[in-house]
């Protein structure tokens, strides 16, 4: 039974959401205009944008499907693990997941580095992803290229 409460709060959850994807939707077509990206509306594509993305900043093409496989896998494996009481495929769950943490973090680094940026905003983009998107997204840097 959904009491009113929590209807509230999904209300609430799916307001912050709706904010959180306009505005990750804003930085990342922009960052899409300066990397001249063809199809602008690759931005509106929540996982298909983030894969885009790895492919525009990494010099390995590949990354950016390992992390959305490894992504998708961890969680299956993780939540069936933890419903079946499987602890073997729970652990190959939480594995997969670090694993994507992992690449998600190289990501980051260099998405820094390919708009001319340092450290600073590599870090920013690990901690504060959605502001320092938009700050990318709308700073006077342009792309250079994917870095090794």
């Amino acid at each position: 039974m959904v009491t009113q409460e929590m209807a509230r709060i999904a209300n609430t959850y799916m307001i912050f959401a709706v904010i959180w994807y306009v505005t990750h939707t804003l930085g990342m077509r922009h960052i899409f205009e300066m990397a001249k990206v063809s199809n602008k509306a690759i931005a509106y594509i929540p996982v298909y944008r983030e894969v885009k993305l790895f492919q525009i900043v990494w010099d390995k093409k590949n990354m950016g499907l390992y992390w959305a496989i490894s992504s998708i896998v961890g969680v299956v494996c993780y939540v069936m693990g933890a419903r079946l009481a499987i602890q073997p495929l729970g652990w190959v769950g939480l594995l997969s997941l670090l694993f994507a943490t992992w690449l998600w973090l190289r990501k980051c680094h260099f998405e820094a580095r390919a708009f001319n940026r340092k450290n600073g905003t590599a870090i920013g983009l690990m901690l504060f992803n959605i502001l320092f998107t938009l700050y990318v997204g709308y700073s006077k840097t342009e792309y250079k290229g994917a870095k090794k």
